[in-house]
């Protein structure tokens, strides 16, 4: 039974730690994603217009192409970015169940396709381009559950970072999701229609109230049991009353991804945290430069108090009025212009290196200014991998964060629908997952230049004939194929190199037989021509 109290306990202290970082990731939200910002004050603020503290779009836009380039670098829609193949283990695991190795790569290849359309027919690639905005500013969040709707299957539901709070077990690995939101009451049932629902709930929902219920999903994982734990637990209720809903996972239903970690924090650090202070000076330096762009235009005037003109009953607007004793003495003019100085150029150069700084912060300067000077190819193409290699180190932990959790979790749901085999334990010793989302393609490629600079120097010393000499190049080439992203039915196997290569041999031997053949043939013919001749 549920320790509902204990659970309780554990959710307010997660979310005390969660507030220690509301107010620095809030004025992220702010002045980067203020449309999907929240926090203490999310009641309050929705339907609020949540750009009253904008004067650049620097942030913004730096977030949206983050979000684009990381889903296009991680998991493009409409594209097949992991593959199912054997792992080290596998051909020890066939031979022992007589099984063939063709066979089994043809069931991944298989279930490798059905996850696939699962993912490109569902809400996956929309969740997921809301969950990387998040994640530019540190952390994501993602729940995939199974779905009850033919049509649908599989539910993936982007949450706002603002209504999870995480719990860290003793490795620094995410252990507990406690989720908290508002529910309508008239929706409740809806959602677990086979719940306990206390006598106050009862009343609420059948009056399809438009009532807001506080409802907590807690997902614990138990390394007991090697499982995930989910408990709903409606938070008006005492601390003992039982649960409304539970259900337990064999994969984490949960997508918790983090940019950057600092040691000992439950939540991640993104290009937007990094960059805040810069979007920050930039938004004041922007808005500076507006002020000083209206009194250009608009101007300040003065007027002389001297009963002649009242401003009361004059409309001057936009401008401002100011009252003095005179204009330049008795003889001065009773209305003139306010001298300002309005130094445009300084602000402008003030602006430029802060936006410029913002973006690098952001990682967001792999191309130049859209209204900056024309930069060679080669500058961009720098710049570009420059990026690359600065989000390595952050795309590695997305990998494991995201696309296998993403993976296993699809596999785990199409097989509790008998959609695919029960035989397909994603442990990376019978079944392997690899990677093949665009970024990690780029990496796989540094991997395959070593091995064609060496078989081109082995070609320019020795000649083209001495590289099969030299190198293994009938298992290099397979595994050059395999790192640029080949599948394994796409690539002979050794046994299938095997039976061509002995088929070469005999259509090579055949072919010298008959070549034999006929030069003995034209031997002969030739010496009855010659015994024909007159002696």
């Amino acid at each position: 039974m549920t320790d509902t109290k204990r659970l309780r306990e554990r959710a307010k202290q997660a979310w005390a730690t969660k507030d220690l970082y509301d107010p620095l990731t809030q004025d992220a939200y702010d002045y980067i994603l203020p449309y999907r910002g929240g926090g203490k004050n999310r009641r309050e603020s929705k339907g609020a217009a949540r750009v009253d503290k904008l004067f650049d779009g620097t942030g913004p836009q730096a977030a949206m192409r983050f979000a684009g380039r990381v889903q296009s670098d991680l998991t493009p829609p409409f594209q097949d970015f992991f593959l199912l193949e054997p792992g080290p283990a596998a051909d020890d695991v066939l031979a022992k169940y007589n099984i063939e190795k063709s066979a089994f790569i043809t069931q991944l290849q298989s279930a490798r396709d059905r996850v696939h359309a699962s993912l490109h027919s569902g809400q996956f690639h929309v969740a997921s381009h809301e969950m990387y905005q998040d994640l530019f500013i540190g952390t994501g969040a993602l729940l995939t559950e199974e779905s009850d709707d033919p049509e649908e299957m599989v539910r993936d539901v982007a949450v706002p970072a603002y209504e999870i709070a995480l719990e860290l077990d003793g490795w620094g690995r995410v252990s507990g999701v406690h989720w908290q939101r508002d529910w309508k009451a008239g929706l409740i049932e809806e959602a677990w229609p086979t719940g306990n629902f206390s006598d106050s709930l009862r009343k609420l929902m059948a009056k399809k109230s438009d009532a807001d219920v506080p409802i907590l999903q807690a997902t614990i994982y138990d390394p007991k049991t090697r499982l995930w734990n989910l408990t709903v637990l409606d938070m008006r209720d005492k601390e003992t009353s039982p649960p409304i809903y539970t259900k337990t996972y064999r994969t984490n239903p949960w997508l918790t991804p983090r940019f950057w970690v600092v040691p000992g924090e439950p939540y991640g650090r993104g290009p937007g945290l990094i960059g805040l202070p810069f979007v920050k000076t930039l938004n004041k330096a922007r808005e500076l430069h507006l002020h000083a762009a209206a009194f250009a235009l608009l101007g300040v005037h003065t007027y002389r108090n001297d009963g002649l003109f009242n401003p009361d009953t004059v409309r001057w607007e936009p401008g401002a009025l100011i009252p003095v004793g005179s204009n330049g003495g008795s003889v001065g003019p009773t209305l003139q212009s306010l001298n300002i100085p309005n130094r445009f150029d300084i602000s402008q150069v003030v602006i430029a290196d802060e936006r410029e700084q913002a973006q690098i912060a952001m990682l967001d300067h792999s191309l130049p200014p859209e209204d900056g000077a024309v930069r060679s190819a080669t500058e961009i193409a720098g710049r570009m991998k420059r990026t690359a290699q600065d989000l390595g180190g952050a795309y590695s932990r997305l990998g494991l964060e995201v696309v296998v959790p993403v993976v296993r979790r699809r596999i785990d749901i199409l097989q509790s629908k008998g959609i695919i085999p029960n035989t397909i334990p994603i442990d990376q010793l019978l079944v392997a997952l690899k990677v093949t989302s665009p970024i990690a393609q780029t990496q796989n490629a540094n991997k395959v230049q070593p091995r064609v600079d060496f078989m081109q120097i082995v070609a320019s010393l020795l000649g083209p004939q001495a590289v099969p000499m030299v190198a293994n190049v009938e298992r290099m080439l397979p595994q050059i194929g395999r790192d640029l992203g080949l599948q394994e039915t796409e690539l002979r196997s050794e046994k299938e190199q095997a039976m061509l290569q002995q088929w070469v041999d005999q259509m090579a031997t055949q072919k010298a037989q008959m070549i034999v053949q006929q030069m003995q043939t034209d031997a002969a013919a030739s010496d009855q021509a010659a015994g024909a001749l007159p002696q």
